[in-house]
């Protein structure tokens, strides 16, 4: 998954692996496009939030082409 320029998503998540299980998501929401480090290595990261069947919401960052979960919503 990736997010351009412009804030754009290149396909709807669809899928998330959880400790080693893939779950299906039911909902998601974002991407907001965050910069970090703006005063030194200006980096780019995309939040997203997805809810996957079954269970609790998770932020998901988009980085660089790739995405990894960073927290979960109780």
């Amino acid at each position: 998954m990736t997010v351009d320029s412009v804030g754009l998503i290149s396909a709807a998540p669809c899928l998330i692996c959880v400790e080693g299980e893939t779950r299906e998501i039911e909902a998601w929401s974002g991407p907001w496009p965050v910069s970090e480090r703006w005063w030194s290595e200006r980096q780019r990261v995309d939040w997203l939030q997805v809810v996957p069947v079954g269970g609790a919401a998770i932020l998901v960052a988009v980085r660089e082409g790739g995405a990894v979960m960073e927290g979960t919503y109780d």
